[in-house]
């Protein structure tokens, strides 16, 4: 659909679709029975999925050069939006705003904000029969500072029980069983885990100057938020987030194998369990993971000629985050900086400043 303004002609677009994934898969393992030959299960994964989608976009440009408005070389507006609905995860809305403004033939002003989202993994949220491809339980250690006042049963523990060999007091922040205390580890997905959302702005400017021909300069300030990402919390999120605090529960009289065993019905097992176990640790991938970052991307570049030498190109471009925090849990914990550290996930990198600088020439062929 077309429509003519004097800045220009209106258009807009609008469409829908309809996906369906499946995916199959046959794991088979030791069922901790005896030899593979006689002890072993095969498990049969049948994962589907259908979206349903529709968006719309609209493009309304207000100036055109054409109209010689002082300062106003062009201005035009982009509003979208995008509507899914996932039969295993629910549905999302997503709308864009942006805006571009040339104040003068080569310097362009831009912005935008919306909101966005990635669907959970088919296998995150599982098959109709509650099964995951990535579930498995088995028999664990742990040997981390443990917070007494998120775990007050910790005390309960005899001496022995502790690396240093003293009993752990109320009195005491922290206190570290010893590594060789056995319990059970549960990893599995999450049936009702639904769409990781971002939301985010920028604002930025592009300079073409017509005083030195081939030379362009972009800069753009933006702020992106990444809220409810899927993952499965390590020993050192969990007791450290009070929000994550309920995926390990301590059993200082002990929990039976048998006991673990009914705590992870319909989860395979991967592994032997202690006869006797003193803690439950779930791993589940589940909605848990909240990041903020802001930062500063720029770019220059610059392509000339020398007469017959050729013509030569050169470059530079930077990212620079000046904000990097996390945030864990439902509903999330406190928030804390990992700007430029090795962070507390290894998904997303957060060294402060990235570059990259290039420089070439071409001649003839």
């Amino acid at each position: 659909f077309r429509s003519t303004l004097p800045g220009g002609d209106v258009k807009l677009a609008v469409g829908g679709e309809t996906v369906r994934d499946q995916l199959m898969q046959e794991g088979g393992q030791s069922n901790i029975t005896g030899s593979a030959s006689t002890g072993s299960t095969l498990t049969l994964f049948l994962f589907h999925r259908t979206v349903d989608s529709a968006f719309v976009e609209l493009n309304v440009p207000i100036v055109s050069a054409d109209m010689n408005i002082p300062l106003v070389h062009s201005l035009q507006f982009n509003l979208s939006g995008r509507y899914d609905n996932y039969t295993d995860a629910g549905s999302t809305q997503n709308p864009k705003l942006a805006f571009a403004w040339e104040l003068i033939d080569g310097l362009k002003l831009r912005g935008n904000m919306s909101t966005s989202f990635v669907a959970p993994g088919i296998d995150v949220s599982g098959d109709p029969h509650g099964a995951f491809l990535t579930t498995q339980y088995t028999g664990t250690t742990i040997g981390t500072p443990i917070p007494v006042a998120g775990y007050p049963v910790i005390p309960q523990f005899p001496a022995s029980f502790f690396n240093n060999g003293q009993a752990c007091t109320t009195a005491q922040t922290t206190c570290t069983l010893a590594s060789n205390i056995q319990g059970g580890f549960i990893n599995n997905g999450d049936p009702h885990a639904k769409p990781q959302k971002g939301r985010g702005w920028e604002i930025g400017v592009d300079y073409l100057p017509d005083f030195v021909p081939g030379l362009s300069v972009s800069a753009t300030l933006w702020n992106t938020q990444f809220e409810g990402g899927i993952t499965g919390p390590n020993i050192g999120n969990i007791v450290n987030n009070q929000g994550l605090n309920h995926f390990l529960t301590f059993y200082p009289g002990g929990i039976s194998a048998a006991q673990i065993s009914a705590l992870a019905t319909g989860i395979r097992q991967s592994g032997s369990l202690p006869t006797t176990g003193y803690f439950v640790y779930y791993s589940t991938n589940t909605n848990i993971l909240d990041l903020y970052i802001q930062g500063v991307d720029a770019d220059v570049r610059y392509n000339f000629d020398i007469s017959d030498w050729g013509q030569f190109h050169a470059g530079a471009q930077a990212s620079i985050f000046t904000k990097y925090d996390e945030a864990y849990g439902l509903p999330p914990g406190a928030r804390y900086s990992v700007l430029n550290t090795t962070g507390a996930n290894g998904s997303f990198p957060s060294i402060q400043i990235q570059s990259r600088w290039n420089l070439g020439w071409d001649q003839g062929p």
